[in-house]
């Protein structure tokens, strides 16, 4: 899908469109066919999940930022994580 069709489905039509996309984000209407494959197609949940299977735990652990709110219970269910400020259940200080 060309990106000027591809911001028409993802930003709609009745807006300024890709017309804001000026500066330092003048390339990113060429990622909006790429958003729509895999956000609007897809699942966007599903889309995370797989793209958070090829992450390593540890990778994940390391690189996470340190703050994650408490409406983020889910995720920390999800990943054997407490509620010690998103730390997972490695003995990894959160």
């Amino acid at each position: 899908m060309a990106a000027d069709k591809a911001a028409e489905v993802v930003l709609g039509t009745a807006g300024p469109g890709n017309t804001l996309y000026t500066g330092p984000f003048k390339d990113y209407p060429a990622l909006l066919p790429a958003y729509r494959y895999h956000f609007l197609t897809n699942s966007k949940p599903a889309t995370h999940l797989a793209a958070l299977t090829h992450i390593k735990k540890k990778d994940l652990v390391e690189n996470m930022p340190t703050y994650w709110p408490r409406s983020s219970g889910t995720w920390q269910n999800h990943c054997g994580g407490t509620s010690n400020g998103g730390a997972l259940a490695t003995g990894s200080a959160g």
